[in-house]
């Protein structure tokens, strides 16, 4: 079973692997609690806070880092954040949002793999179509499905 991360804990860890940092770099950062590395990455959240939360669990989170993780909740923006800075997608430009619903994804198939892992159970992707090496999909709210 994939770790669980709440959604600010995903933006964080999101957040410093766009930058650069390498899985293992982020992992030992938090292990040793290196706010340094960290802050030398991004300054734009309370990361300082995250390290001393997570010290108590730090199987979790690196589990969740090496492996993969799914949130805990997940809202229209939080989803519409986690496409923007693990994916670079930007909603009217690569994929449509209306009405809480997400329209025409298109990821890689391992792209779509993390991403499906870490949806939220809140939520559930529908018309998935497969083309060469990309998903294309849809993401309604599971009260809409």
């Amino acid at each position: 079973m994939a770790a669980s991360l709440t959604l600010m804990e995903a933006y964080m860890v999101e957040t410093l692997l766009a930058a650069g940092m390498t899985k293992s770099e982020l992992v030992h950062a938090i292990k040793t609690a290196d706010i340094d590395a960290i802050l030398e990455k991004d300054d734009s959240f309370d990361y300082l806070k995250f390290v001393h939360e997570v010290k108590d669990d730090p199987e979790r989170i690196e589990q969740a880092i090496l492996s993969g993780y799914s949130i805990k909740f997940m809202s229209v923006y939080g989803i519409e954040r986690i496409l923007n800075i693990k994916f670079n997608l930007e909603s009217g430009k690569d994929y449509t949002l209306e009405e809480h619903r997400f329209l025409g994804i298109e990821l890689s198939s391992d792209g779509f793999a993390s991403f499906e892992n870490m949806l939220s159970p809140n939520w559930v992707i529908t018309n998935k179509k497969e083309n060469d090496s990309n998903i294309t999909f849809d993401i309604v709210h599971k009260t809409q499905s």
